[in-house]
């Protein structure tokens, strides 16, 4: 018996050792494959990071111009989007500052349109958008630094094709489209109104349009509304998979001074940013025809108020927002607005019945009649040089869209309201 026992000890002996034996076989090849994979992770890291961020001129003239940051402080990140179509240098067809605040969870996308007139360094006064052209991103970065005040901590570029694979790759973009677009000039594609999913060339015919009533200050508005549904969706599990090809797209379509390691931790920070705590608004501006051409023209306290709110890390909020409602420098008082009155499609005698309201208010209406057409869906309120006389005359007719005149409309008076179906 004490021999059976002896003998199944050295048995459990053995194959205690043989066990331990393989435990550390085991163990050692983990080792060398973890070791092999992080190597090689290593290696596709500094590979992909490389594409991201190639070491040219043009990245390191951009490192030059933007601002170092402070681990957990807000940061100003100027994106571009541009249509190359061959040139070396595009103008930027989109410029926004996101400003991006992952300790409190929110964001402020601030358009600027691409029309404003500004000093670009060593070229005059231009529109913003040809700084790209003329000096590149970092000219850009400067001029934009100028313009508003803020540093920029960050600059991303992307052209139209990366935007379209972008878009697709990552499932497309539900979002929805307000009415119909059909536009050449924006994409091939036309949209129907309704709550749809966009990818690729549909989604960049929304952003790019502006055949509408309010031109390019409709299209800042769309472009701000898809982009904070694009975050907010893109945070979607089956968006993991796609990974690898998101980076490949990104890397071949996109210009930016960050490492693969910060645009890593920017978008898991995103994650956290809901779509209800991103706030939208446009570098306020008015109309203003020089030597025949039309420009978005400064209004620097406006651009002061906001600035400063975004420099003090501040919600902009939707009552303290300045708002378009001043144009020109100068106080306007309705007896000094002469106003023609159309019936585009409204009610049958709507035009007069506005008319009526609109002297009672202290407006000067000098005709009332009906359109040529009455098919207009919407009601808009046109103004020839002075875009605070529309405003004001809107706020009385309580709708309607802003449209400068530029010639199109027969007119005489300061303001032709055209009253739409939706009157």
């Amino acid at each position: 018996m004490g021999k059976h026992v002896k003998k199944s000890d050295a048995e459990d002996g053995d194959r205690r050792a043989k066990i331990l034996k393989r435990l550390k076989i085991l163990g050692l090849t983990l080792l060398i494959l973890v070791l092999v994979g992080t190597v090689a992770a290593l290696a596709v890291f500094a590979y992909i990071g490389n594409k991201i961020t190639p070491e040219d001129k043009e990245i390191g003239e951009i490192r030059q111009e933007v601002a170092a940051r402070k681990p957990l402080e807000p940061q100003n990140i100027l994106l571009l989007g541009s249509d190359t179509r061959g040139e070396k240098r595009a103008r930027s067809d989109t410029i926004i500052i996101a400003h991006i605040d992952t300790v409190h969870r929110r964001a402020i996308l601030l358009s600027i349109p691409r029309d404003t007139r500004v000093d670009i360094p060593g070229y005059g006064k231009d529109k913003i958008n040809a700084s790209t052209f003329y000096g590149g991103p970092s000219l850009t970065i400067k001029t934009v630094k100028e313009l508003t005040g803020l540093p920029i901590h960050h600059f991303v570029e992307v052209d139209f094709k990366g935007f379209t694979q972008l878009v697709t790759a990552i499932g497309g973009v539900w979002i929805n489209v307000e009415k119909k677009i059909d536009d050449p000039r924006a994409g091939s594609v036309v949209l129907e109104p309704g709550y749809q999913r966009l990818y690729g060339k549909a989604a960049l015919t929304y952003v790019r349009t502006r055949k509408d009533a309010q031109g390019d200050y409709g299209r800042i508005k769309r472009q701000q509304k898809f982009f904070a549904a694009l975050l907010d969706q893109s945070n979607r599990f089956q968006t993991l998979f796609r990974i690898p090809q998101l980076v490949n797209i990104f890397a071949a379509n996109t210009k930016t001074d960050m490492t693969l390691g910060e645009l890593a931790q920017l978008a898991y920070n995103m994650k956290s940013i809901k779509r209800k705590d991103m706030e939208g608004a446009t570098l306020p501006v008015y109309d203003k025809m020089i030597n025949g051409g039309w420009y978005a023209i400064p209004k620097e306290e406006e651009i002061a108020a906001i600035c400063e709110k975004i420099r003090r890390n501040q919600q902009l909020g939707s009552s303290d927002v300045p708002t378009d409602t001043a144009g020109q420098p100068g106080p306007v008082l309705p007896k000094d607005i002469t106003i023609e009155v159309k019936n585009g499609g409204g009610p049958s005698g709507a035009a007069a019945q506005l008319g009526r309201k609109l002297n009672a208010a202290g407006f000067v209406v000098t005709a009332v009649g009906n359109a040529q057409r009455r098919d207009y869906q919407e009601t808009q309120v046109v103004y020839r040089d002075n875009r605070a006389k529309a405003v004001k005359v809107e706020q009385t007719v309580g709708k309607g869209a802003l449209i400068s005149s530029r010639g199109r409309y027969r007119m005489t008076a300061d303001v032709l309201v055209i009253l739409g179906m939706d009157y």
